[in-house]
């Protein structure tokens, strides 16, 4: 029996040794893999460090060289912009380059454009036009209470001197081409048209009903003044008055939302509504005659532009997302047709013909 414990006892002695031993290694084999991975992660981290500061790097060379090349242009505003992006994008450690963007910064920001003058309204300002030869230039405040609308200023650009003013003209207000003439709103919504030349009202338009006035403009050709009247939501009234007089020209066009006008200021573009429905039609002024019409895919609208041959009309709708986010649809139509000429093209704010309405 003693002999057989003993046995027993040196065997289990054996067996808990191998395995005691077993789990060591394992413990040791284990410890070495972590080690080897860890030793692998920062490996990788530092090489994605490393190819993230080259990416940087070259981003930012690539700014650079364009700024300088763009203010070598004579375009440093543009020049500096780039310039400033890449001292953006530079790596933290690359501090020689970021000496030299510096410089070029310095060096290109005298040739942008400069502060001419600083002139204090002295009353609180959401609205400013410039006549079309920019020697005299109008502000003016619209709260969201029309009641508390303050009348507007005229002021001399190349001075800054504060020139006579109406009392009774508020915003908005438009300059005609040739800078002569303002008409603006008056707290009774009507139309003032005023000589700047000879500081006189030349007419009086009839009261327009609407909730709130958005826009007072002359067309291209200076012969109509189209006046944007919102009737609640996006639903809008345009009502044309003859420039001469300020006597109204037919019934108000009815639109919701954006409207736009071609150059040769004959006709017109609007967004229609109906049975749920939305249209894009093109008027021709003054008999309102529908030259083309077809169905948009929205009902909400972003934007609406001729080109500068009035022949291609830019219609934009939006396509969701946040409001911080918003994305748009655009498509360019044969405004004589209706036919698209683009197929929808995605975009994420405003777009603009060139003068040779070739691109957009």
């Amino acid at each position: 029996v003693v002999t057989a414990l003993l046995v027993a006892v040196t065997l289990g002695s054996i067996f808990a040794a191998a395995y005691f031993k077993e789990s060591a290694r394992r413990e040791t084999n284990l410890a070495e893999r972590e080690q080897l991975a860890n030793q692998q992660s920062q490996r990788d981290r530092k090489e994605a460090i490393e190819q993230r500061d080259h990416s940087r790097r070259q981003s930012a060379d690539l700014a650079l060289d364009k700024g300088i090349a763009l203010a070598r242009e004579g375009h440093a505003d543009r020049g500096l912009f780039w310039m400033l992006e890449a001292l953006k994008a530079a790596p933290d450690d690359a501090d020689g380059f970021r000496k030299m963007a510096r410089w070029n910064l310095g060096a290109w920001l005298g040739q942008v454009h400069k502060t001419l003058r600083i002139i204090e309204t002295g009353s609180q300002c959401n609205e400013l036009a410039f006549s079309h030869d920019g020697r005299s230039f109008a502000t003016g405040y619209t709260p969201v209470d029309r009641s508390r609308a303050e009348p507007i200023d005229l002021w001399h650009t190349a001075s800054g001197r504060k020139l006579p003013a109406w009392p009774d003209a508020f915003s908005p207000f438009a300059f005609r081409g040739d800078g002569k003439v303002l008409v603006a709103a008056d707290a009774k919504q009507h139309v003032l048209a005023i000589d700047l030349v000879t500081e006189r009202v030349l007419w009086t338009s009839q009261q327009l009903p609407g909730e709130f006035w958005e826009k007072v403009e002359f067309s291209p050709d200076a012969r109509t003044i189209l006046v944007t009247c919102s009737e609640g939501g996006q639903r809008v009234s345009l009502w044309r008055l003859d420039a001469s007089t300020g006597r109204q020209l037919g019934e108000p066009i009815r639109s919701r939302g954006w409207a736009a006008f071609a150059p040769d200021g004959r006709t017109v573009a609007i967004r229609r509504v109906e049975n749920a429905k939305a249209y894009i039609d093109v008027l021709d002024l003054p008999s309102l005659r529908r030259s083309a019409s077809w169905q948009a895919a929205e009902i909400d609208l972003y934007q609406l532009l001729f080109s500068s041959d009035a022949r291609s009309l830019f219609v934009s709708e939006p396509r969701g997302g946040m409001l911080t986010d918003k994305r748009y649809v655009g498509q360019i139509w044969d405004a004589g047709t209706g036919k698209p000429i683009t197929p929808p093209m995605a975009m994420t704010g405003f777009a603009n013909f060139p003068p040779s309405a070739d691109s957009l």
